[in-house]
């Protein structure tokens, strides 16, 4: 099924990441404490690496997809040029509002992974975490960062990834009769996630039940295409495990939490290098 952009967009528009996750309000200091305290030890199993952050100081790096602004906002905390883009009005004034409550700098704009609104090589990092899986067009969107890349430049970018359970119908369905009945997420309609055991509906319903397009790729089906568009993948890893999705015995994993993001980790993240110009 062929999904629009601006169905994409309508989505987004009206669920930006975390909202009907917790009953809050998106504008409050406490709604964005909580996506940070949530994001910081579920999603990243402890807080945000180093590796995430391979720019020398006092980088000029673009977020592409900022959504309420959790990357940009720590870009800026660590001293980097920060300038934002995404698709929704509604994330850039989220990002702006964050940035403002909790004093920091940063450059927000609309703006279309797959059509960045930026000259060639003007930064010298991009990152974009957990965004270009829900737009139509993926390569697009990593031929558009090399576009906007520096030479020298790195893009750090994570996508869905398609673990050995995902990449077959047998067993996403076996995972589906086993952990049904108690593997949930709270909010956005995704107390069932795993009842169809099809790998693409689940993926598509992590975000939400409407969500209207999700994908997720193996490792050689994502570095392939930073190597399509002439960047060097120089380093790759996995990340997050959703913890909290295991209702009550999620505080029994805890122990584990960085253990099972790297053996099991539902993110892939691949650090690409645009090679300088001799």
């Amino acid at each position: 099924m062929v999904v629009s952009k601006e169905a994409v967009k309508e989505f987004w528009e009206r669920n930006p990441l975390f909202k009907g996750e917790v009953d809050l309000d998106p504008m409050s200091r406490e709604f964005f404490e909580r996506h940070e305290h949530t994001y910081r030890n579920d999603v990243l199993a402890g807080g945000f690496s180093d590796v995430f952050f391979p720019f020398p100081e006092g980088a000029s790096v673009l977020d592409v997809g900022c959504g309420p602004g959790i990357w940009t906002r720590e870009l800026a905390r660590r001293g980097y040029r920060t300038s934002a883009v995404d698709l929704t009005e509604n994330a850039v004034v989220l990002t702006r509002h964050s940035l403002s409550m909790f004093g920091l700098t940063a450059e927000v704009q609309t703006g279309d992974a797959e059509n960045l609104p930026f000259p060639n090589e003007t930064f010298d990092g991009v990152v974009s975490h957990g965004v270009i899986h829900h737009t139509p067009n993926t390569e697009r969107c990593i031929a558009e960062m090399a576009r906007v890349l520096k030479s020298g430049g790195l893009a750090v970018v994570s996508v869905y990834y398609k673990n050995s359970i995902l990449r077959s119908r047998a067993l996403t369905r076996l995972a589906a009769l086993v952990l049904g009945g108690w593997v949930s997420l709270p909010g956005r309609g995704r107390a069932n996630m795993l009842a169809s055991g099809d790998p693409d509906e689940i993926v598509r319903l992590y975000d939400g039940s409407g969500n209207p397009l999700g994908k997720s790729y193996t490792a050689d089906q994502f570095e392939a295409m930073f190597r399509n568009v002439g960047l060097n993948v120089r380093g790759s890893f996995r990340y997050y495990f959703p913890r909290r999705a295991f209702g009550p015995v999620a505080g029994l994993l805890a122990p584990f939490k960085r253990m099972l993001a790297r053996r099991f980790g539902l993110m892939y993240t691949a650090i690409a290098h645009k090679e300088a110009r001799r």
